[in-house]
């Protein structure tokens, strides 16, 4: 039923095997960005370089932020080893 219910929903806009509202959207951001002139088109994409930068320094500070962890994690597995070896040592 819930079958049935999904295609009666999703044939308003398949036309042709074709998705009716990516088509739409396409067409929109064409006459979008054609609309554009030439000094705002430069700005675009500056504005997205801005982006990639920033997303980019974003994952690097998260990859440190997890080596940090990890070297925490495997400095306090030792310091555990070593009290461990101690308590050993001193039972003999």
């Amino acid at each position: 039923m819930a079958w049935y219910a999904e295609l009666k929903r999703r044939q308003w806009y398949c036309i042709n095997a074709f998705n009716a509202i990516s088509l739409y959207i396409k067409y929109l951001n064409e006459t979008w960005w054609n609309s554009l002139t030439e000094e705002q088109k430069q700005h675009y994409h500056e504005l997205e370089e801005r982006k990639k930068i920033r997303d980019r320094e974003k994952l690097n500070l998260y990859l440190s932020f997890m080596k940090s962890a990890c070297l925490a994690t495997h400095a306090e597995e030792a310091m555990d080893r070593i009290s461990d070896v101690e308590k050993i040592m001193r039972r003999l």
